[in-house]
Order: structure tokens, then C-alpha cells, then sequence
């Protein structure tokens, strides 16, 4: 190396250490709904109608019940498959071509004036189904409703699609069977199809026998906690060939009252290609009522929202930020919109977790930050980098697939939102000083998202790597002098611990030495005459 090069590089180094500035931090508190006694309860039950019509009356008339059965004795298979995996994924998708008229009986005249008929659809050995059905050549009157059988809850209506490429794709049934209801206003059987469904081949409550020192939220005396796990809810992923499930959580914009329906979870859960976003479905409220109640619920009667549209994502930070296109329920529990904080975090930090490992109800976890701003590997050989991840030691309760992209809550916070669970070993109930898991930076991932949280402000455009190399940043790719750099960087790298300290310096810094030098033009001509050496 020439003594010159040497130099302008010390230089570049003093002058950025120098000029170290604050860094920009944000935060908004959580806001808590609380429950509504019986908002849920006007489609389902007994009671529950279609139009002016009790459904019990409609279900009490014979009907016929299609069942499929193409998918028997692929369940156990599908289950290796997806073993150990991350993302958790929980179905298959099935393509059929199943008229209507194998469906459904002739259409019944009701007290309403419309014609009503009814029809069930089963797959044999399914642990749940979600139907996609082909409505475009129903007429403008002509609606279907889905049913979820003994319950008696009611989705819909789901009209005409007048794009005959598009699907209507109804929620999700646990179990093996759905019922459909078409409403039309004549006595003939119009003209659809189920083209496609889900076959869902995990069981939760199955898993949830055989999860290992399971911790249910109820089971965590502290109230604020409490509050903050009705933010969390379970998403199910449409992509090609199936569905993948994370965990997620609703964030608080602090400057509005709009109650925005914005949701954060982690990137992998969507690296996947054919995602549905149409046809996404949050899943609220699969939980236990207390501490004592281990039965896995049935999320059938979960209430739930449909369809989301993309933000923010990051690959490199494993950020995944979406706003939710249905209503937000708010339950039985209430509802929190998160409260989250960019502020900078230290080791020792309390931290709670609020997730659904293998797809299970919400399960709690509870330790302390041990190191912030560490890269971690998404896979055994270290071939996928994530980088500024928070390091975590679980205490209490462990996670699992499916619990990826739920939300770190900090107690030294006010349990705001701090980091989305990214990556982690397998945990161990008996030994559980390798219990480790990985989470997304909230923090480095905000100025990618902070327009949406703080209205009025900018966005930083879609991250990639390089933004966190400062001198990749400001110089050309493949040019002399970031050429040299590397090479600097691969000498400091044997030079011990000094070295690597000095590279983890730099690179915690460069965000805001980037950031910086953005917002002043000066100050990056400045740095860029002293990086060439000019």
C-alpha cells in the first residue's frame, strides 16, 4: 500500500469518528381497545343470518356433500417435507375442476324472495381447507356465503368477479369440511366452479400436545404485557403451491386517529414468488382464556382480516412492513395497536415475545437482550447474512417455525415493538443456555418505514446491503479506490480484536454517516475529494 492511500484512509477514519452524530430516534406509545362485549357474535351462532334468513333454517334442509378425496395419505409426506424448515409452511394448494352441480341441491324460494341453495365440500384427511372458487359467470344478483360447520359463523357475501382470470378465495375452515350458501334470485342453479383449494396437513392441536415446555400469554402475570399481545396476530401467506405462516404485529401511528392497519413482520416469511396479497389472511386472537387451559382453541371462531398490500421490505434486515386491507376486529380481548421505538438498545435489556411456534394459540417468551447490532445466519453453512440483528437469550419459553416475524417487546420501553424474530437455533427445554434467537433491528429498519409511522416525513428507498458500507456508498463500484478499502478492511480483519472492534465501529456508524452526508451536500463533496484523495 502507498503511504499516501494509508493516509487519506486514516484521515477519512478520524474525520468520521470526529463527526460521530446523534443518532435519529422515534417512538410512539401503545394504544389499547378495549373489548366489545358481543362484536363478534352478529355472524355467527344460532342467530346468525344470510340476508333476512336464519342460517339453522338453511342448514336444517338436506343438502348435498361433496367428498374429495385426491389428497388421502399425502398428509404424513407433506409434513417431512416441510420439517425444520423456515419459513413454516402449513398447506398444499390442490387444483380441481368441480361443478357447481355436484355441489350444491336445487335452489330453494325462502321468505326473503331469493332462492337459497346449499351444498357442503369436504376433503378427506384435510386439517383445514380454504376454498377458491370461479364466480365470473355468476349474475350481478347471484352471491355465495361461506359457513363454518356447528358454529354457525357466516362469511360473506362473495359476489360476481367480472374478471374471468380472477378467484374468489374464501377464508380458511379448520377441519375437514366447509358449507357453501348461494343466494340467487331464480330457481336454477347458476353457473360456477371450485377450481382450487388449500389443503391445510398440520394439525395445532396435534403440535401443541407435543411442543416442548409450551408458555401460553395467559400465563404471564403482568397486565401492559397482556395488552400488547392483541397487537400479535398469526399470517397466512398465499404463495405458489401453498401457504406459508409467520407472526406479526399491528403497529400504532402516534400523530393520527386513524387506527392506520399497518403490520410488521419479518422479509423471509415473503421471499417466496407468487405471493396472493389479495388473499392474505391475519388470523386474531388464537389463544387461551387462562393460564390453566391447555385445549388448543378452535380458530374457527377467530375472528380474522383479509388482504394486505406491500410497503417496506429489506432483505438484508429481514424487515417485512404491510398494511392490512380488511377490518380490524377487535374481539373479545380488545385490540392494541403497538407502540414501537428506534431508540438505541443495550445488552441486558428486558424483552418479552408473543408468537404462534408451528401455528399453534399464542405462546409467550421472556429474556434479555445479550448483544445489538450482530450479523446472524439464516442457515447452517452462514450463506444468508442478516445484518444489525438483536441477539436474545430466552429464560422462559422457547420458539419455534412459525413464530417467525413476531415483535420483541422491550419492559425498558413500555414494551414498545424493538425488533421482528428473524432466525434462531432449535431451543432446548433442559438446557437452555443455547436458547438464542435472532430479531430484526426495528431500529435500522424504520427509515424505510417512517414515512407511514410519522406522517409528513420521508422514506429511505428499498435497502439493500450496501447501504450500510459507507464507502461503498459514496464511491464507484469496482473503482480503484473501493478496491483499496476492501483490502484495508481484509488487513484490519488479522489484525485481532483492535481490528475487529474498528470494523464493527464503521459499520454501526455508517447509517448515519449516510444518512448525514444525504441530507448535506457540502459535507458529501467534502468526503468524496478525501476518499479519491483529490
Amino acid at each position: 500500500m502507498k503511504k499516501r492511500d494509508i493516509g487519506i484512509f486514516l484521515f477519512a477514519c478520524s474525520f468520521l469518528i470526529c463527526s460521530s452524530f446523534p443518532a435519529m430516534s422515534d417512538s410512539a406509545e401503545t394504544i389499547f381497545l378495549p373489548p366489545v362485549p358481543g362484536s363478534l357474535q352478529k355472524n355467527m351462532g344460532a342467530e346468525a343470518k344470510i340476508g333476512s334468513v336464519p342460517v339453522s333454517m338453511l342448514l336444517s334442509q338436506p343438502y348435498l356433500t361433496y367428498t374429495y378425496t385426491g389428497m388421502t395419505g399425502k398428509k404424513s409426506l407433506l409434513k417431512q417435507e416441510t420439517e425444520g424448515k423456515q419459513p413454516l409452511r402449513i398447506a398444499v394448494e390442490e387444483k380441481v375442476d368441480i361443478e357447481g352441480r355436484l355441489v350444491f341441491n336445487n335452489p330453494q324460494l325462502y321468505s326473503d324472495g331469493n332462492y337459497y341453495a346449499v351444498g357442503e365440500f369436504r376433503v378427506e384427511e384435510a386439517e383445514g381447507i380454504r376454498l377458491i372458487i370461479d364466480t365470473s359467470k355468476l349474475s350481478a344478483d347471484d352471491k355465495i356465503w361461506l359457513v363454518i360447520p356447528n358454529l354457525f359463523i357466516v362469511y360473506g357475501p362473495y359476489p360476481k368477479k367480472e374478471d374471468v382470470l380472477s378467484e374468489t378465495w374464501l377464508p380458511s375452515v379448520a377441519g375437514e369440511s366447509a358449507i357453501l350458501v348461494l343466494q340467487t334470485k331464480k330457481d336454477t342453479l347458476p353457473e360456477l366452479k371450485i377450481v382450487a383449494f388449500q389443503f391445510y396437513y398440520i394439525s395445532s392441536k396435534d403440535i401443541a400436545k407435543a411442543l416442548p415446555c409450551p408458555l401460553p400469554t395467559p400465563c404471564v402475570d403482568n397486565t401492559e404485557y397482556q395488552k400488547i399481545t392483541t397487537a400479535v396476530g398469526r399470517i397466512d401467506i398465499p404463495v405458489n403451491n401453498g401457504i406459508i405462516l409467520c407472526t406479526g404485529t399491528l403497529l400504532n401511528v402516534p400523530d393520527t386517529s386513524e387506527l392506520e392497519p399497518y403490520f410488521i413482520t419479518a422479509h423471509h416469511c415473503f421471499e417466496e414468488t407468487g405471493i396472493r396479497w389479495d388473499y392474505i389472511e391475519v388470523i386474531w386472537d388464537f389463544r387461551v382464556a387462562n393460564c390453566e387451559d391447555y385445549e388448543e382453541p378452535n380458530e374457527n371462531a377467530c375472528p380474522r382480516t383479509l388482504g394486505a398490500q406491500n410497503l417496506a421490505e429489506s432483505l438484508c434486515l429481514d424487515g417485512q412492513f404491510i398494511k392490512l386491507k380488511g377490518e380490524i376486529p377487535i374481539g373479545e380481548y380488545g385490540r392494541a395497536y403497538a407502540g414501537w421505538s428506534s431508540e438505541q438498545l443495550s445488552s441486558g435489556m428486558s424483552v418479552y415475545g408473543a408468537h404462534h411456534p408451528q401455528g399453534t394459540s399464542l405462546k409467550a417468551a421472556i429474556g434479555n437482550i445479550k448483544r445489538t447490532e450482530v450479523d446472524s445466519c439464516m442457515d447452517s453453512l452462514c450463506m444468508n447474512l442478516r445484518y444489525y440483528t438483536i441477539e436474545v437469550l430466552w429464560r422462559e419459553g422457547i420458539t419455534s417455525q412459525g413464530s417467525s416475524g413476531s415483535g420483541l417487546f422491550c419492559q425498558d420501553f413500555g414494551y414498545k415493538l424493538i425488533g421482528m424474530l428473524s432466525n434462531g437455533p432449535t431451543h432446548s427445554c433442559t438446557d437452555r443456555s443455547g436458547n438464542y434467537d435472532y430479531f430484526a433491528s426495528f431500529r435500522h429498519f424504520y427509515p424505510l418505514i417512517r414515512c407511514y409511522l410519522k406522517p409528513g416525513t420521508d422514506c429511505e428507498s428499498k435497502a439493500d446491503c450496501d447501504r450500510f458500507c459507507f464507502f461503498k456508498y459514496m464511491l464507484t463500484p469496482n473503482s480503484q479506490e473501493l478496491q483499496f478499502f476492501h483490502d484495508v478492511r481484509s488487513w484490519l480483519m488479522k489484525q485481532g480484536d483492535w481490528g475487529k472492534e474498528l470494523i464493527r465501529f464503521y459499520y454501526k456508524q455508517s447509517p448515519t454517516w449516510i444518512q448525514e452526508t444525504t441530507r448535506n451536500p457540502l459535507l458529501q463533496s467534502t468526503m468524496k475529494t478525501i476518499l479519491k484523495g483529490e
